[in-house]
Order: structure tokens, then sequence, then C-alpha cells
């Protein structure tokens, strides 16, 4: 489960970087804002379902890095 919701934080930094180098074209800048933001909330959504399931570290490490993101 752990791994599932760092793989998703990868895909959503990894999003966020295209829309950083796409920013001459809006519309990429856009859908890859997008895309990153499904992945966030699927992380949410996933850590939301598996509270019971996840270690307490693992839960503070994805709640930390979600409000780092929020914040910029």
């Amino acid at each position: 489960m752990r791994y599932v919701l760092q793989f998703l934080k990868w895909q959503a930094d990894w999003w966020d970087a295209h829309c950083d180098t796409a920013a001459h074209n809006e519309g990429l800048c856009a859908y890859a804002a997008r895309q990153a933001d499904i992945r966030r909330c699927m992380a949410g959504r996933f850590c939301h379902l598996w509270v019971p399931f996840i270690s307490p570290e693992s839960l503070r490490f994805f709640e930390k890095e979600n409000k780092r993101q929020q914040l910029t």
C-alpha cells in the first residue's frame, strides 16, 4: 500500500514537471496540472480507505508531502 502511495506521488510530481517544461503551451500545462491533481486525489482517497492498514509512519510521510504540495 505504501508503494502505491509513493508511486502516485511520483506520478503527480512527474506531471508537475511537465507543466514546468511546457510553460509555453497553456493547454498542455493545464492537462498536466489536472493529471497531477487526479493522482493526488487518488492517493488521498486510498489513504482514507487504508488508514486501518497503513503504518503510522507511512501515513505521516504522505500527509506531510501532501501539505507541502498544497502550500506551493
